[in-house]
């Protein structure tokens, strides 16, 4: 198996998407309004439409949660317009975060988080077969669902967003810093948690 150069970034993904013979189901787009009644609207955003059986599957899934928890819908169909704003706002913070990389680096970092929109393969949100879910609680406050990680990171200052500021929405990610010996791959993981998070405030 060939390795990759981790200076240049993890392989694009969006690689072995357009390798994948995609055939159109012609199944309708429907109103999760209507057929998730278990799931709620998470944010004001959100355009509740979804492929027929991914609704369906969504419904029986946050049926089958225990009592008290409820599936909260953060994203669901997207136009190409507001995939490409996501896409074009992660690569402008990427290369804002790491300034010394060059753009095809910077691009494979940044499909991990989003599906560009020029490719063979079209972006899941797109074609109505991808969600977006939070898990909330009965009062409608997301579910802290991350593993602990106190012992690799130290708390010396919260989590921002590059250039300073808190990303709104950022509830629930690691709110720390890497130590200075911390590894190669912490700092990486930390740094995806922000972009994570920068994607889910401005979609």
């Amino acid at each position: 198996m060939a390795k990759w150069d981790r200076s240049r970034g993890r392989p694009e993904p969006i690689r072995a998407l357009n390798r994948i013979p995609e055939l159109e189901n012609h199944e309708p787009l429907v109103d999760m309004r209507e057929v998730c009644p278990s799931i709620r609207l998470a944010r004001d955003s959100v355009i509740p439409y979804a492929r027929k059986r991914v609704a369906e599957m969504a419904e029986r899934a946050a049926r089958r949660l225990p009592k008290g928890y409820v599936l909260g819908l953060a994203e669901a169909w997207r136009p190409f317009e507001r995939q490409q704003r996501i896409y074009e706002f992660m690569l402008k913070s990427a290369r804002e975060a790491w300034p010394d990389r060059d753009f095809k680096s910077l691009r494979r970092t940044v499909c991990r988080w989003v599906a560009p929109t020029d490719q063979k393969a079209p972006p899941g949100h797109c074609t109505g077969a991808a969600l977006d879910v939070w898990l909330l609680d009965e009062k409608g406050e997301q579910v802290d669902v991350w593993s602990p990680i106190t012992e690799r990171f130290n708390k010396r200052r919260p989590l921002t967003h590059w250039g300073g500021r808190e990303a709104p929405g950022s509830r629930g990610t690691p709110r720390a810093e890497p130590t200075r010996r911390g590894s190669r791959s912490q700092r990486r993981e930390t740094r995806e948690s922000r972009a994570s998070a920068a994607a889910r405030s401005c979609a």
